[in-house]
């Protein structure tokens, strides 16, 4: 069935966004020698991740794209990170954030944000990707931010109960919407425990939902940095010997290079895909 596949759709954080560097979507698209629409950023959350998901294989099968030629690849970030909606925000509300990960606010519309082009991009594609929405677009917000929307929100309204709650609605959109169209697909964290789950396991109103993924689906892996650490050359920094953000126990591990997420490719993906898919 893999053979059959034209059109690799993925979406993720920095883990997965090409702009910068070469991370797995890239190696994956040439091992499966498909097309690829990348709509990974860095530093956005799991409700953009989703949202384009679905919106880029939803683009797909709308041009008369077989399902069947279709296969999704989803790397979950922290359920911490949020978004929102504003139809009046100044765009660009900043050029380039101080992460120098991604525009905000964000628009995907028309067109991957990202793609498997790894320069700078040219003053006219900036303008391209900012002209798409004008008038407003997705606020990407981090806990660790000091713009107005993301003090406001993590200052008022932050709760991380429903930030776990709110990823696991997106994985179930995700994993629902896959199932009922016949979309392959397949899941991952970017780091163990982004959802945070274990520290709210016994929340009745995480628990159904948790109950209800399927796990199966997810890379035998507890998270894309964990296995890059263990199972290849890559320096090890420990996760609580990054630096601490925005003053919760949350820190910023160590990016992968290109060369680890080619094996991560090689040694998990791919095998992953040959199994549930052969």
């Amino acid at each position: 069935m893999l053979d059959n596949v034209k059109y690799l759709v993925t979406s993720g954080c920095s883990f997965t966004e090409t702009y910068h560097i070469k991370t797995w979507p890239h190696w994956l698209n040439i091992e499966l020698n498909t097309e690829l629409s990348n709509y990974g950023i860095g530093c956005q959350g799991n409700s953009l991740i989703a949202r384009k998901a679905v919106y880029g294989v939803t683009k797909l099968l709308q041009q008369g794209i077989p399902a069947q030629d279709i296969i999704l690849g989803i790397m979950w970030s922290g359920d911490a990170r949020t978004d929102s909606y504003f139809s009046n925000v100044p765009n660009p509300m900043i050029d380039k954030h101080k992460t120098d990960w991604q525009f905000n606010p964000v628009n995907f519309l028309d067109k991957p944000i990202d793609t498997t082009d790894t320069r700078e991009l040219s003053d006219s594609e900036i303008n391209y990707l900012q002209d798409k929405n004008p008038s407003g677009g997705w606020v990407v917000m981090n806990h660790n931010w000091q713009d107005k929307y993301s003090k406001a929100y993590y200052g008022y309204m932050y709760d991380n109960v429903n930030s776990v709650i709110n990823t696991y609605e997106k994985c179930l959109w995700v994993q629902n919407f896959c199932q009922a169209n016949n979309i392959k697909y397949f899941m991952s964290q970017y780091i163990k425990d982004s959802f945070f789950y274990k520290r709210k396991k016994d929340d009745k109103n995480i628990k159904w939902m948790h109950n209800s993924i399927d796990w199966q689906m997810f890379l035998p892996v507890e998270g894309c940095y964990e296995w890059c650490t263990e199972n290849t050359e890559l320096d090890r920094e420990f996760i609580e010997q990054g630096l601490p953000m925005g003053g919760r126990d949350d820190y910023q591990p160590s990016h992968p290079e290109p060369e680890h997420h080619d094996l991560f490719v090689k040694k998990v993906i791919l095998p992953f895909l040959k199994e549930k898919y052969a």
